[in-house]
């Protein structure tokens, strides 16, 4: 967020590196964040072409229009659960798969991926 709102201040330039590094770091927050996508729009058509890493490139109104959104989507966002997450009981699941990533069941020879359904257990041994 410090750097999204670094880079929406007016008049702003940065070096073509630290534009990059910044393409790099939203990259990264998308993975989280998904749906800002959109924010790149004018993101990048700005870099395109551009090889000197110490030429500076003036942040315009379009690029700090799509950060401010973002910004807004993220100010207003509920968060990741990073420590805590929420669950399902078992009991309300409808299907239940059980994988494993060894040479021998789950996976064949060639790599190929096999499903196998198995038919709902009473109690799984699984802590709730």
């Amino acid at each position: 967020m410090k750097e999204l709102r670094f880079w929406c201040r007016k008049g702003a330039r940065e070096k073509t590196k630290k534009w990059f590094q910044m393409g790099g770091w939203f990259n990264w927050a998308l993975n989280v964040y998904p749906l800002l996508r959109p924010a790149l729009n004018n993101f990048y058509p700005k870099l395109k072409g551009r090889k000197e890493s110490t030429v500076n490139i003036h942040v315009n109104n379009a690029v700090r229009e799509d950060f401010e959104w973002a910004i807004r989507k993220l100010d207003n966002s509920s968060g990741v659960f990073l420590l805590k997450s929420l669950s399902w009981d078992v009991q309300n699941a409808t299907q239940m798969v059980y994988c494993d990533a060894c040479l021998k069941g789950w996976v064949s020879g060639t790599h190929t991926f096999r499903l196998r359904l198995l038919p709902r257990l009473q109690h799984t041994g699984i802590p709730t």
